[in-house]
């Protein structure tokens, strides 16, 4: 039940959830306050539009992709025991595949989970737990599926259970304590690597970030100022870890 009631809450605070209430207010407001209605409403659409503007939105993801990609030549770390994969999404019952999959913000970390596997030689533990609505396989099983049958990884290691990225971070230090590991890759897209960092940090484990999906700051065109569903995404991703991070902080 407290799932639904935070997904409600994430989706009214967050774009384009958060513009609907806005104008609500901006409406209401003018039939009280016409010329401070008025004012709102031009200043709605000016934050939706820069919202919605791939170039704008690129520089304030940009304030959350902190973390830059390792070298792609020689990534190789010798202290490392392990490669930590997070889960994103999950595809549900793709008629494709005949079932549930990885989603497509996870099918970019596992690729990226693969690719440091070939150059490292160390295992890879999943971590991701079953998912509401029906789901029939957990994220981590979906994610090691696709690793085996779509990148040929090795040695994988599965944690099950977690469904946010703090338990992600708590019941993979219990399973990599176990196999004496200390010290990993961590692996998820850039503009969500601060707030895992931080939360893996404060579970114990030191922590070599890999992130990857980068989507920052964009160089200037014409193109990147109109507005666009991928520039409106850009921002909820952004905002969403910004205010994840402060409460983070503040939970943990």
């Amino acid at each position: 039940m407290w799932q639904l009631v935070a997904r409600t809450f994430e989706e009214l605070v967050l774009p384009p959830g958060l513009f609907l209430i806005l104008t609500a207010c901006c409406l209401y407001l003018r039939r009280k306050r016409p010329a401070l209605g008025k004012a709102s409403v031009y200043t709605v659409m000016l934050v939706f539009y820069l919202c919605c503007s791939p170039y704008f939105a690129g520089l304030l993801i940009s304030q959350v992709e902190t973390y830059p990609a390792l070298d792609a030549s020689n990534p190789g770390d010798p202290t490392a025991g392990a490669i930590v994969l997070l889960s994103g999404d999950l595809s549900f019952a793709a008629p494709e595949y005949g079932g549930d999959t990885v989603g497509g913000h996870t099918l970019l970390r596992a690729r990226y989970a693969a690719f440091l596997q070939r150059n490292t030689g160390l295992p890879i533990l999943v971590s991701g737990g079953l998912l509401p609505h029906g789901a029939n396989k957990s994220l981590a099983q979906a994610m090691a599926e696709n690793l085996k049958q779509d990148f040929n990884a090795a040695e994988l290691w599965l944690e099950d259970k977690s469904i946010s990225t703090a338990e992600n971070a708590f019941f993979s230090k219990t399973l990599l304590a176990q196999k004496q590991v200390s010290r990993v890759y961590l692996v998820t897209q850039a503009w969500h690597m601060p707030r895992a960092v931080a939360i893996f940090e404060k579970a114990g484990l030191s922590v070599i970030p890999a992130p990857t999906a980068f989507l920052g700051a964009r160089a200037f065109n014409w193109n990147n100022l109109l507005p666009s569903a991928g520039g409106l995404n850009m921002s909820r991703y952004a905002l969403r870890e910004m205010a994840a991070y402060i409460w983070y902080q503040v939970l943990y």
